[in-house]
C-alpha cells in the first residue's frame, strides 16, 4: 500500500542514525508494480551505510527507475557487510547509463551473489 511503502522510504531516507542504532542484517522487499521513481531509490543508496547488512533482496520490476536509480542502487557496493544482493528491475527504463552503474557492483569487495 501507498502509505506502508512512505513509511519504509521514510525509515530508509533517515539520516543514517537509525541504521546506526537498528542493526539490519537483511532487507527482503517485493517493491514491484508501484510506480516507483529514481527519487524512491535514493533511499535505498543509504543501506550502504548500515554496519551489520548482510542481504538484499528488492523485487523493483516494473517500476519506473531511470539511470539515475540504478546509479542509487549501485552504490550498495559501499555497504562494509554486504555479501549477498539480488535485485529485480525489470521492465524498468534503465538504459546504458543504468546498466553500466550496476555493473560496477562487481567491484564490491565482500559482494559474493549477485
Amino acid at each position: 500500500r501507498p502509505d506502508d511503502l512512505e513509511q519504509v522510504m521514510r525509515f530508509f531516507a533517515a539520516d543514517g542514525s537509525v541504521l546506526n542504532i537498528c542493526v539490519v542484517r537483511m532487507v527482503v522487499l517485493d517493491l514491484r508494480a508501484l510506480g516507483l521513481c529514481d527519487m524512491h531509490a535514493w533511499a535505498f543508496g543509504c543501506l550502504s551505510k548500515s554496519p551489520s547488512l548482510h542481504t538484499v533482496s528488492l523485487d523493483l520490476s516494473e517500476n519506473s527507475l531511470g539511470a539515475d536509480g540504478a546509479k542509487a542502487f549501485a552504490s550498495l557496493k559501499n555497504a562494509r557487510s554486504l555479501r549477498t544482493l539480488s535485485l529485480d528491475l525489470a521492465e524498468n527504463p534503465l538504459g546504458d547509463l543504468g546498466a553500466q552503474a550496476l555493473a560496477g557492483l562487481k567491484d564490491a569487495p565482500l559482494l559474493h551473489t549477485i
